[in-house]
């Protein structure tokens, strides 16, 4: 019947709707949430597990600490025990590199126990209909579910994947709440005004990337999946123009028109109309190109050197010039020509 939660170093409670928000205490950074046991308010306070009374008082430390220096983040009571579910995390750091470990743990009064080691990026544990579900993975993060007995406290077959979701909750009465993350991220082309006004102007799509405006300002090029597409802002189309054997990942405008497309296997010219790309014989990825296109600002990731390639017609002319030794990754150039920004390996610099 109350909502209990942090913020700004305090724990606070109200009964909703609009109830007074009260002060059940004053604490430290919280690390990873509250849990409410048999009237208290447990939680994480920069490392230490500690208590305090739900209707207020001064916290305590509960429970034995990890030996290790290991933080617990994420707590949830498990119904009838004095247990708490959540996740163990251990950061080592040796010879300037880190190491991090996960668990899926069990956390009480004589300590804690480890019931499962996760190896990918592990969130938002609970319990229901006999499983511990979790959110696990990266940027596409799925709902993972483990069974579980509340009568052993341990784990009892092999985990599956429930499907793509996050942030997974479980109502008093059994139901599982999520937030659904689709498999196919969608995207729209939008006008941004300087005032912070957005306004869509294009269908949407699965995916939209490097969007980029023609020299005459009147088309917009964009990349969807392996299709390279031009949108035409009088007329208020896309044009499909042309197909990839690749995903590109940057496209370029030539002053007469023609786009440049970027891929891992190395940049290709498109056809002005029917016919197949042609490849750029350059020594690595096109980060620019001179808004006369008589330039290409070219990254090579593995010898990592930064050249400049002149150019003719649309394609490489001529030798390139070494400028950078040492650049990584994909760099850029000021809107004069007269200054590039890259990244280096060499650190501090």
């Amino acid at each position: 019947r109350e909502v209990v939660y942090a913020a700004n170093g305090e724990i606070r409670r109200f009964v909703p709707p609009g109830g007074s928000h009260v002060l059940v205490a004053e604490s430290e950074v919280l690390r990873g949430g509250l849990a409410v046991v048999g009237g208290s308010v447990l939680f994480d306070a920069t490392r230490e597990h500690q208590q305090v009374p739900l209707r207020g008082g001064v916290p305590k430390d509960y429970g034995q600490q990890p030996a290790d220096g290991s933080h617990f983040h994420d707590l949830k009571p498990v119904p009838g025990t004095d247990r708490l579910l959540g996740i163990r995390h251990l950061s080592t750091f040796a010879d300037e590199s880190q190491a991090e470990q996960k668990w899926i743990s069990l956390f009480g009064p004589d300590g804690h126990r480890d019931l499962i080691e996760v190896d990918t990026n592990v969130d938002h544990p609970c319990l229901v209909a006999g499983h511990i579900v979790v959110e696990q993975g990266g940027e596409m993060p799925a709902l993972w579910a483990y069974p579980f007995s509340l009568e052993e406290l341990a784990t009892t077959g092999e985990p599956y994947v429930l499907w793509p979701g996050r942030a997974p909750t479980a109502s008093h009465d059994g139901d599982l709440f999520y937030v659904h993350e689709s498999s196919q991220r969608r995207s729209q082309l939008a006008w941004l005004d300087r005032d912070g006004a957005i306004e869509p102007f294009d269908e949407i799509r699965h995916s939209i990337r490097s969007p980029q405006f023609s020299p005459n300002g009147r088309r917009v090029a964009f990349i969807s999946e392996k299709e390279v597409w031009v949108y035409d802002v009088a007329r208020e189309e896309a044009v499909l123009v042309a197909k990839l054997d690749e995903e590109a990942y940057l496209l370029h405008w030539l002053p007469e028109g023609r786009l440049v497309a970027v891929t891992m296997s190395g940049p290709l010219l498109l056809p002005d109309g029917p016919g197949d790309p042609v490849a750029w014989d350059v020594p690595g990825l096109v980060s620019w190109v001179a808004p006369d296109g008589t330039r290409a600002l070219v990254a090579e990731p593995i010898e990592e050197k930064l050249y400049m390639q002149p150019l003719r017609d649309g394609m490489p002319d001529g030798e390139p010039e070494l400028l950078q030794e040492k650049a990584t990754g994909l760099c850029s150039m000021s809107r004069d020509g007269r200054w590039y920004l890259f990244a280096s390996c060499l650190l501090y610099t």
